[in-house]
């Protein structure tokens, strides 16, 4: 199979688990009564949700210019905010997490950082978020009464606890032995013959220094504070919009919620994460006492604030920085002597 039909079928995939799970959340559902919640939020909560959202994305430009600072300390912090909403707003209109990919092939200058120390971080921040949001989740399920904690819910937080306290251990004691493994396949004859082996090992090198930003216990620490801080903020937007609908059950449900919906964002889907996001939000609101209606309507208004603001500002600044540049080159391409000119 060539690598455009796997790309093909990767997309076929990805849709067929965004139809299905949106043919759950909206099957059943009465369209004219989520109508009515949607026209019942009140809109200073959503200019506020809206300013939270840019509160938490400036705390996440911070913990990433933290972690390129401790691997090179004349990274600026304004470098790193404009090629993390990049990314983030390429995440929300293209399949396969180009966004990360553009994050770090378009700003290795700008960030004065190789692609493989970038590569690094965006793993620390992959294994950050994914300790905070297990935590939320956690909350969640023991505040949810005992007739609704369902077994799915237990046996995904078993295993996402599993999973992050093997990441952990991983990112923190095997580099040794992954550097060793990796030193005996450099040493092959074919990767000596064409000269790749000295390359493929400072590569190696850049990554794991990257990597080694967490083995510092104080800055782990501090990272993961920092995490939890803009989490936090996340999290609150999903309060102020069932606030903004006048849900009135549990307080933990909207934060439950922000908890599932998110964490299913790791379901290979359609970019924008349409359909897993939306009817995992719904179901979990669900749990604390939420119509149906109310959910839906919850789910799709928090999924425009999290998915609108961020992709038209990134978006913009995409388009922008590139038609910039091109204009800068093609101004440059004239003020520059040609040989009949010097001659």
């Amino acid at each position: 199979m060539t690598q455009s039909n796997r790309r093909r079928v990767r997309v076929a995939f990805g849709l067929s688990i965004t139809f299905f799970f949106l043919w759950m959340a909206l099957r059943g559902l009465d369209l004219s009564a989520v109508l009515v919640a949607v026209r019942q939020i009140r809109w200073s909560m959503l200019a506020l949700a809206v300013t939270v959202l840019a509160v938490g994305y400036a705390i996440r430009s911070v913990r990433w210019w933290w972690m390129l600072w401790a691997c090179n300390p004349d990274t600026e912090l304004r470098a790193c905010i404009w090629p993390l909403l990049a990314g983030v707003a390429v995440n929300n209109v293209v399949p396969f997490r180009i966004g990360d990919v553009y994050r770090i092939v378009a700003f290795r200058q700008q960030l004065r950082a190789s692609a493989a120390r970038l590569i690094g971080t965006l793993l620390i921040e992959r294994i950050l978020d994914l300790t905070v949001l297990f935590w939320f989740f956690l909350m969640g399920i023991t505040h949810l009464k005992h007739a609704a904690r369902s077994p799915a819910y237990t046996r995904t937080a078993w295993i996402a606890g599993a999973a992050i306290v093997l990441t952990w251990t991983v990112a923190l004691t095997a580099r040794k032995p992954i550097e060793a493994l990796l030193g005996r396949a450099y040493r092959h004859k074919i990767l000596r013959a064409r000269n790749w082996a000295s390359v493929a090992e400072e590569r190696t090198r850049q990554l794991f220094d990257a990597l080694n930003v967490i083995r510092k216990p104080s800055r782990a620490l501090g990272l993961l504070a920092v995490s939890a801080v803009a989490w936090g903020f996340e999290g609150a937007i999903f309060d102020l919009v069932a606030r903004g609908l006048s849900y009135r059950e549990d307080m933990y449900g909207p934060w439950f919620a922000f908890a599932s919906g998110t964490l299913s964002t790791l379901i290979p889907s359609s970019p924008g994460y349409v359909g897993t996001f939306d009817f995992f939000t719904m179901s979990a609101l669900m749990q604390f006492g939420a119509t149906r209606a109310l959910a839906a309507a919850f789910a799709f208004i928090v999924h425009a604030v999290l998915w609108l603001p961020i992709t038209v500002v990134g978006l913009t600044y995409v388009l922008f920085a590139t038609s910039t540049s091109a204009s800068f080159r093609a101004s440059a391409s004239t003020l520059v002597p040609t040989e009949k000119e010097t001659g």
